[in-house]
C-alpha cells in the first residue's frame, strides 16, 4: 500500500511545478500520467471493497418500537434471517410469550396484531435456536419492528 502512496505522490509532483511559460510536457505525457492516477484510484477502490467483510451477527434481534398514540391494536412486524448469512429464514412462527401468534412468508416478513400487554416476542424457525426478546410493554398503536437472527441449533436429530 505504501508504494501505490508513493507512485500517486511522483505521478502528482511531476506536474506541481508546472505553469504557462513551462507547461508540464506534451498533451501525451499529460494523459498518460492522469490515466495513471485514474488507474490507481480504480485500484485502491477495488481492492479497499474486497477486503470489506460483512460483521458476524452476535445478537440474537434487534427492534425499534415506535408510539403512535393512536386506538388501532399495536402491531408487530418485521423478517426473520439466518445468523449465519442474513438470508430470509422462510415459513419461521413468530411467538408472543412461547404461544404461536402468526408465521412468516417466503421471505421471512411477518406482519402481526395482538392486544396491548406485556411479551416477549419470539421466533423459531426448524433445526433454528429459538430466538426470544426482553420483556416489552406494548400499547395500542404501537409498531414494533423486529429483525430476528435465527443461529443453528448444532444438535443431531435422531
Amino acid at each position: 500500500m505504501l508504494s501505490v502512496y508513493r507512485i500517486l505522490v511522483s505521478t502528482l509532483q511531476t506536474c506541481a511545478g508546472s505553469s504557462i511559460e513551462r507547461p508540464c510536457g506534451d498533451r501525451n505525457k499529460k494523459n498518460k500520467h492522469m490515466k495513471l492516477l485514474l488507474s490507481l484510484i480504480i485500484l485502491i477502490l477495488i481492492v479497499c471493497s474486497c477486503s470489506i467483510k460483512k460483521q458476524a451477527v452476535t445478537t440474537k434481534y434487534r427492534y425499534e418500537l415506535i408510539k403512535s398514540g393512536s386506538n388501532q391494536p399495536p402491531v408487530v412486524m418485521g423478517e426473520i434471517v439466518s445468523a449465519d448469512n442474513r438470508k430470509p429464514f422462510p415459513f419461521s412462527a413468530v411467538k408472543l410469550n412461547k404461544e404461536f401468534l402468526c408465521k412468516a412468508d417466503a421471505k421471512g416478513y411477518f406482519k402481526c396484531e395482538f392486544k396491548p400487554g406485556k411479551y416477549h416476542f419470539g421466533a423459531i424457525g426448524v433445526f433454528m435456536e429459538y430466538s426470544e426478546t426482553k420483556k416489552m410493554k406494548i400499547d395500542n398503536g404501537d409498531t414494533l419492528k423486529i429483525t430476528f437472527y435465527l443461529f443453528d441449533n448444532n444438535q443431531v436429530m435422531h
